[in-house]
């Protein structure tokens, strides 16, 4: 697949609308793209960026979303679009930095239907689950006109050794998830080198 292409899940893991327990076209259209302005002296913009996408899910019929928190995180202005196109402007409600969870209170009608939420305690090992929502920030590099450097898998192992203050590029070096950080790096260090002769630095961990 070429870099110009856009990844999808292939039509075999796709679910099938006849073969699940639940609405899948209802599902898919409580799930919103998110778009957020940050302004370039907040604390977390150095870090984080003052362009933030990604998505969201629609839990209350009041339109109430529920989200990433870094998305949000010290947000001035919010953009929530829905699956069919609609776009209504939010207001960053909460941030809990222990579950990592943020909300959004959409400050108009958002024609958008809720799901219904559940318990942690009625899921099992071995339960389905579903990715809906894919290559958000994918999208917005192209609507900003910049590089989209890459997408980082949703493993665990990254987020249990990132608390751990282990890079997976230095605990698991030969690993995809490390090469994929690899590229990404390599590529930016390029952009601003300004050529792309210069051989990037090597990283010792002590």
């Amino acid at each position: 697949m070429s870099d110009e292409e856009t990844w999808a899940f292939p039509e075999a893991v796709q679910p099938n609308a006849s073969e699940v327990q639940f609405d899948l076209e209802r599902a898919y259209d409580s799930v919103v793209l998110i778009r957020a302005e940050i302004p370039e002296d907040a604390t977390s913009a150095a870090n984080l960026g003052t362009e933030r996408a990604g998505y969201g899910a629609v839990i209350r019929e009041d339109g109430l979303v529920v989200t990433i928190g870094y998305l949000i995180n010290e947000a001035t202005q919010i953009w929530l679009t829905t699956n069919r196109g609609v776009s209504v402007a939010g207001h960053p409600l909460a941030y809990d930095h222990m579950t990592g969870f943020g909300l959004v209170q959409p400050l108009g009608k958002l024609p958008a239907p809720h799901l219904t939420r559940g318990l942690a305690a009625d899921v099992s090992p071995g339960d389905a689950a579903f990715a809906i929502g894919h290559g958000g920030a994918e999208r917005e590099a192209k609507r900003l006109g910049t590089e989209f450097l890459g997408a980082l898998p949703l493993k665990l192992a990254i987020r249990e050794l990132a608390d751990e203050g282990t890079p997976i590029a230095a605990a698991r070096p030969d690993s995809e998830e490390a090469r994929i950080y690899h590229r990404i790096a390599a590529r930016l260090w390029e952009k601003l080198s300004g050529t792309q002769a210069r051989a990037a630095p090597a990283i010792v961990m002590e």
